[in-house]
């Protein structure tokens, strides 16, 4: 909190849940374009059972547009595809906000979504998968993502766009290691993103990114995490 206090950064709103947590801060020079922030979140369940997963979110008006920013972990393992596009489901329906013209999570004009999303490869062996790794074929190994074919299909996240991924598949590595977890048979995945979505078809809301990548020096956990950054419109009148 200092750190982001000494570049005159102010937190507007955090959420946690469990513990999963999302916190904006917005500058100092910026507040007065900011209104109506609001947090929620929503716990998910698996085989009827609540664990730890579910979605922090964070909402906010900045400059004339809407901006909605979910953290989200979903339900684990390769084989829960399903599992995972009834959390995703399930999280878009039931948030709901006071806000009039941005009531639910999709409503909004900009969308950051974010978080262990779980999603693994399909289709591949664990050694085609490393070799692909080792190569830096990450387009090639992409083909068989998970969150890919359902953005494709439109089964879940549908409109979500990504910033190109030229980094290794950030899951499961042994820790204080840069060695994948083979001892488990697990494939590497990217089961870390960044996705966005404009939940307008207008000409006048844009994002680009301005980088995406993960950090493989820190190696406390079996994750590597993520961060991007990204830049989106609100006047009309600004140049993008």
């Amino acid at each position: 909190m200092d750190l982001m206090n000494s570049f005159k950064y102010t937190l507007i709103k955090k959420i946690r849940l469990y513990n999963l947590v999302i916190a904006v801060f917005v500058q100092e020079q910026c507040l007065h374009l900011l209104s109506d922030v609001e947090g929620t979140s929503t716990k998910v369940k698996f085989m009827g059972l609540v664990g730890s997963k579910g979605a922090a979110t964070v909402r906010f008006d900045f400059a004339g547009v809407s901006v909605c920013c979910v953290n989200s972990h979903l339900t684990a393992h390769q084989f829960n595809v399903k599992s995972r596009v009834n959390d995703y489901n399930l999280i878009t329906s039931i948030q709901q906000f006071k806000d009039k013209s941005a009531k639910n999570i999709m409503e909004h004009d900009y969308i950051f979504w974010m978080g262990d999303l779980n999603f693994r490869l399909d289709k591949i062996s664990t050694e085609v998968a490393l070799d692909h790794v080792k190569k830096q074929e990450f387009q090639t190994l992409l083909k068989y993502d998970q969150l890919t074919k359902l953005r494709t299909l439109k089964t879940a996240f549908n409109g979500f766009k990504e910033a190109p991924i030229n980094f290794r598949p950030t899951y499961k590595f042994d820790p204080k290691t840069d060695n994948y977890d083979i001892k488990s048979q697990r494939k590497p995945a990217w089961t870390d993103r960044i996705i966005w979505k404009l939940s307008k078809e207008d000409s006048f809301l844009k994002v680009k990114a301005g980088s995406y990548q993960s950090h493989p020096y820190l190696k406390q956990s079996d994750h590597r995490p993520v961060t991007g950054y990204f830049f989106f419109k609100a006047f009309k009148n600004d140049r993008f």
